[in-house]
């Protein structure tokens, strides 16, 4: 039986544990080929480890799955294209790119050392533009594909008494980088192709899988 996602391929960044697990592993049941990208370090950024990645394309695989572990890191541009590499090589294309990946330093914004602000916004959000562009690059040239960016409300919510200073200003950020990436791209292929982007842009932000859908169907026309 045919699945929604059926010889489309994703990148999932920070997916060897959480939500982005999650993400991975729900791609992978409606048929998508899943490059698992996670650099294995703590919630605060340090160490590294190959076992989260690999422990969730072993899942994927045990279902009936397609996956391949990567253990680069977003912070680097030139290592988000690698992971981008990642599935051209594997599996011949690029259809969605989900950035995920997040470590934080956290405690009072007085309090806190400009290592603790670098080391999570070099992560959240320098992590989430280097996979943006370097998927954005071949979603360009291949004119189709979804880049989804994972935010959080904490960006205009108060983060005391967490105190998350350094993550509430990074997700305003991806926030941003978001909202111009959804009108510069989709505009700008909406211009070019105007039957083919105006439901998929439309859908994009609400309903990803669905827009995925949308966007195999006008692929396959």
């Amino acid at each position: 039986m045919a699945k929604r996602l059926d010889g489309q391929v994703a990148v999932v960044t920070g997916s060897g544990r959480g939500l982005g697990r999650a993400y991975a592993l729900a791609l992978a049941a409606e048929g998508a080929a899943v490059v698992v990208n996670d650099k294995g370090t703590e919630l605060n950024g340090t160490g590294a480890s190959t076992t989260p990645a690999e422990t969730v394309v072993r899942e994927i695989k045990a279902a009936g799955g397609k996956a391949v572990a990567n253990y680069e890191d977003v912070s680097d541009f030139n290592a988000a294209g690698r992971i981008v590499e990642a599935a051209l090589k594997n599996f011949g294309r690029l259809d969605v790119m989900i950035t995920n990946a997040g470590a934080d330093r956290r405690g009072p914004i007085l309090d806190l050392t400009p290592e603790d602000w670098e080391a999570t916004l070099r992560i959240h959000l320098f992590g989430s533009i280097n996979c943006a562009v370097q998927a954005g690059r071949v979603m360009r040239e291949q004119k189709s594909g979804a880049i989804i960016i994972i935010t959080s409300s904490a960006f205009y919510s108060p983060s005391y008494p967490m105190k998350l200073g350094p993550y509430a200003v990074s997700k305003g950020g991806t926030y941003a980088l978001m909202d111009a990436l959804s009108q510069e791209l989709v505009l700008r292929s909406f211009q070019e192709e105007p039957d083919r982007f105006l439901a998929y842009g439309q859908l994009l932000q609400s309903e990803p899988l669905q827009a995925l859908q949308v966007e195999d169907r006008l692929r396959r026309r």
